[in-house]
């Protein structure tokens, strides 16, 4: 028994040695001078009439980093906002922004809570699914949006879904990337319980400060790696925010804590929506795209393109295509 009690605590012993030397070795890269959240905040507050440009967006108790294009249009085609994922900010959009402003739409491509500087709580209850929803509301209305076209990709799609549920009246028109409707998700699980092995991945994240560390560890190189598809440009934003203390963290409660509060409506949904998927994306699974029709009771199209996850990355052209045509319709 003493033998036992000995090696247990060295067990852990070696375990806190190690969490240590990992953390020494990440916090080395970390911009202990926060120099992204400086230049945050030394953006310009949104304001009416403005031309295309990085700016600060008031919204609730939030301050949200955001992108816009199209506000100094007199006559506006419409109003857009889109959703990142996880691990990017708005810069994904741009090619998007560029098209949808040059059509006459006002664009707003906000950094969402946890990845905006000035939105960046540290308690995972505070980034539950109805928080989240209520900051795209809450950036509507700051900006003078009555009703939007909405687009999302990954946890942005998951966010669209749930403002499509919950303010449907106000939504326009929805495309969904990568992500199908959440009962649609739900349902392929119940009919295929190893498709729940997609999203195994999440368990890891949901755990405290090791995921920080595995993905800050030698100069991010785990994060460096997922961006192997990622403008050059793009990866130095992302780095940028994440070398913060805090930054990485903002970006994983999600996980930690968004799956709280997620509706899986059984009534169908009304408002227009395109859903676009990689056929090659190893986090959804053909059986939940087809299964989205039973959960639509307004227009629904589906495209499918040869990708994998990143779909702005790698089909640029296709999915600006794609999202545009459906603006319009």
């Amino acid at each position: 028994m003493r033998i036992l009690k000995w090696f247990s605590a060295l067990l852990v012993f070696s375990l806190l040695i190690l969490a240590t030397l990992a953390w020494v070795g990440s916090s080395v890269f970390l911009d202990k001078g926060s120099q992204y959240t400086r230049n945050a905040a030394q953006l310009p507050v949104f304001s009416d009439d403005m031309p295309a440009q990085t700016v600060q967006i008031p919204a609730g108790e939030w301050s949200f980093r955001a992108r816009i294009a199209g506000f100094d249009n007199p006559e506006p085609a419409g109003n857009l906002i889109l959703l990142h994922g996880f691990p990017e900010t708005s810069i994904m959009w741009e090619p998007l922004i560029a098209e949808a402003a040059a059509a006459g739409y006002r664009v707003v491509a906000f950094d969402q809570r946890g990845y905006s500087p000035g939105a960046r709580p540290g308690s995972r209850d505070q980034y539950h699914g109805n928080l989240l929803v209520a900051d795209v509301l809450a950036v509507a209305d700051t900006v003078g949006f009555d009703t939007f076209h909405l687009v999302g990709h990954d946890w942005g799609a998951v966010v669209g879904w749930q403002t499509v549920f919950t303010e449907p009246a106000r939504v326009d028109s929805y495309a969904a990337l990568s992500i199908p409707h959440m009962s649609a998700i739900g349902a392929s699980v119940e009919q295929q319980p190893d498709l729940s092995e997609r999203s195994a991945y999440m368990a890891f994240y949901w755990l405290p400060w090791v995921p920080e560390l595995s993905l800050s560890a030698d100069d991010f190189k785990k994060l460096k790696e997922l961006y192997a598809e990622h403008p050059a440009k793009h990866v130095d934003e992302y780095l940028a925010l994440f070398r913060e203390p805090g930054g990485l963290s903002g970006a994983l409660n999600w996980y930690r804590g968004g799956l709280q509060g997620l509706l899986q409506p059984s009534g169908g949904t009304t408002t227009p929506t395109l859903f676009i998927w990689g056929k090659n994306d190893p986090v959804t699974s053909r059986l939940a795209v087809e299964l989205q029709d039973a959960y639509m009771d307004g227009p629904f199209e589906v495209i499918e393109l040869d990708a994998g996850h990143w779909l702005m990355e790698t089909q640029t052209d296709a999915v600006v295509s794609a999202v545009m045509s459906n603006l319009r319709h």
